[in-house]
């Protein structure tokens, strides 16, 4: 009773404060306790064969959890739960997006950014239009509804956005898990002529970065050949 009691004072104490990985580690102490007296209790009178299966099967996940803790990447982001290491920091190593993320801080605070072949929104200090990545990009949608390049822009402008981040790193890895041949690989040769067109005319470069690029929509009476 008192382990079970002081899992849930330690949980419901951790949505009351900041939503850190870390500061539920403490209530992480009865769970585990709890959970091996439960199994404890569960196997007490089975048959061997059960017991020795059972304890077998949490020896190969131990092992397993100990073998992933000798990767380094494991071991810093133990290090960025515990607060011994900034985020921003593995998020450089690990997260295509981050230097993006870095970039967007100085576009306008009411900037409004539509993530293409980017579903992660994590961190972005202005506001985001996420895409599904499993289904056919907003572009080609607004493509294929407007026919023109100055459509597409009217549609984002109506939607609120006025930059778009295009992740050239997972667009790629988003085609090949989707089985096209590129990320815009439904859009037909009439949609991806509206797409070029939009890119060319419709929007500025305001950052690029290795495959990465932070675009900003073109005044209206600027665009043209759409």
């Amino acid at each position: 009773g008192a382990l079970a009691a002081g899992s849930v004072m330690g949980f419901v104490g951790w949505l009351g404060g900041p939503p850190l990985g870390r500061y539920l580690l403490g209530a992480l102490v009865p769970v585990a306790a709890l959970t091996g007296a439960a199994l404890a209790t569960a196997l007490r009178g089975s048959a061997r064969a059960v017991t020795g299966t059972a304890t077998a099967a949490l020896l190969f996940v131990g092992s397993w959890y100990v073998t992933g803790s000798l990767d380094p990447g494991w071991t810093r982001r133990v290090a960025v739960v515990l607060g011994q290491e900034r985020p921003e920091a593995l998020l450089a190593t690990w997260a295509s997006y981050w230097p993006a993320v870095e970039a967007s801080r100085e576009l306008p605070r009411d900037a409004r950014i539509l993530l293409v072949a980017e579903s992660r929104p994590m961190y972005w200090e202005r506001d985001v239009v996420v895409e599904d990545p499993f289904h056919t990009p907003l572009l080609v949608e607004l493509a294929e509804a407007s026919g023109s390049a100055e459509g597409v822009a009217r549609a984002l402008r109506a939607m609120g956005v006025t930059h778009l981040f295009v992740n050239g790193i997972e667009a790629r890895r988003i085609a090949r898990m989707n089985g096209r041949e590129d990320y815009f690989g439904d859009a037909t040769p009439g949609t991806r002529r509206v797409l070029e067109r939009f890119f060319r005319s419709a929007v500025r470069t305001v950052w690029s970065d290795s495959g990465l690029a932070l675009y900003t929509l073109a005044p209206q009476d600027s665009q043209s050949g759409s």
